[in-house]
């Protein structure tokens, strides 16, 4: 089939795949066109935004001009910024009120507004960098068909002193703290003086390669590298999907086909999938036998499924027992079991693996095979 890479490439897109449900997928079952274009995704959860945001300010520059926008606990936004037609800067005098989660993305950014004409709408897909703590928002333009970076800047606690000054009229919350050091309205001297929120709690966990399609101007934002570690990391491990749905992906005992579990709160298997390469390997499809959707996608964007980092209780139950190193009997039979998929047992030696919510095992000519949880019980195993 080719290289470890080509696999990798294949494998990214399938994780990709995984979380796509409602029209797109619809769509691709009824026969129509892969989706046109990658998705852009919001680098995280929508509950880590929540908490960002809360009560800190956004500092950035649009239109070249430095702006702050302080997210109230209490759901409304207050902003300072320049007016090309007041030639000055200003403040919103009508209530913005802002929540995490539109219809294209339970991760962006909206704020709305009502007028005369009814409820407005500013949306954005937002993008938080760890190490740095840079914050950016990209929006769609539906002329050029493209993403660009719409809002560039930082979460800081505190108001810079620059802006109570030229928004002296606005009323902030009471408790809400001056950067003292932050008294020019020049944006890289405000820059200078920032102290940016960086590793922010729950940081580590992001969707891969939800970097930006506007920052990286349409092009891939997944390395080789960066899909080969999303590989290593997958294999049993619980995901997020950036619908909220509970994911495990289950790399192949030979080919290139990988086996999809989803789940049900209490790590139940609710739905089987699988994913294959089509062609080149530049796309995959990804089938649901339950629903029966389908879809085709394509390779080296961002992957709508982060890791919990937490193991499915299958895999951390055959991880507990290779590494005790102890035989445990199940119906009657001994088995020793080891990391690397091999059993011994009563006939000799074999091979164990996880499949279908199932633990299956081979010894001589026998295959035997239990519901994960029947076997851990069987096996007097219980999680951690």
């Amino acid at each position: 089939m080719g290289s470890g890479r080509t696999i990798r490439r294949y494998f990214a897109t399938a994780v990709l795949a995984i979380a796509l449900t409602g029209p797109a997928l619809e769509a691709a079952a009824q026969g129509a066109r892969p989706l046109p274009r990658p998705q852009n995704l919001s680098s995280h959860l929508p509950e880590f935004f929540r908490d960002l945001l809360g009560g800190r300010v956004w500092v950035a520059n649009p239109r070249g001009r430095p702006a702050a926008a302080y997210f109230g606990e209490d759901g409304f936004v207050k902003r300072c910024y320049w007016s090309n037609a007041k030639k000055s800067f200003v403040f919103n005098r009508g209530e913005l009120r802002w929540r995490i989660g539109t219809p294209n993305g339970r991760s962006n950014l909206e704020i709305g507004w009502v007028t005369g004409e009814g409820e407005r709408f500013w949306r954005v897909v937002l993008i938080y960098d760890r190490e740095t703590g840079r914050l950016h928002g990209e929006r769609f333009n539906r002329k050029k068909r493209s993403w660009y970076v719409s809002r560039d800047g930082w979460i800081q606690d505190g108001w810079p002193a620059a802006f109570r000054n030229a928004c002296h009229d606005l009323v902030l919350s009471w408790d809400l703290a001056t950067v003292s050091g932050q008294d020019s309205l020049d944006f890289e001297d405000m820059r200078r003086n920032a102290s940016p929120m960086v590793r922010f709690p729950g940081s580590e966990f992001s969707f891969p390669g939800a970097t930006g399609l506007g920052d990286s101007k349409g092009k891939p934002t997944m390395t080789v590298e960066q899909i080969a570690e999303e590989e290593r990391r997958a294999h049993g491990t619980i995901r997020i999907t950036a619908q909220g749905r509970r994911i495990v992906g289950i790399r192949p005992r030979s080919g290139t086909v990988w086996e999809l579990w989803e789940l049900n709160g209490d790590d139940d298997v609710t739905d089987i999938g699988s994913i294959g390469p089509v062609g080149d390997g530049s796309v995959v499809r990804v089938r649901w036998e339950k629903s029966g959707l389908s879809a085709h996608l394509r390779v080296g964007y961002p992957i709508p499924a982060l890791s919990t980092g937490r193991l499915h209780p299958a895999f951390a139950m055959m991880r507990d027992l290779a590494e005790r190193g102890a035989a445990v009997t199940v119906d009657g039979v001994e088995y020793s079991f080891a990391s690397d998929g091999r059993v011994a047992g009563a006939g000799g030696t074999g091979e164990w693996w996880l499949s279908r919510g199932q633990l299956h095992v081979t010894v001589g000519e026998r295959t035997r095979n239990w519901p994960w949880r029947v076997f851990a019980r069987r096996a007097g195993w219980k999680p951690g």
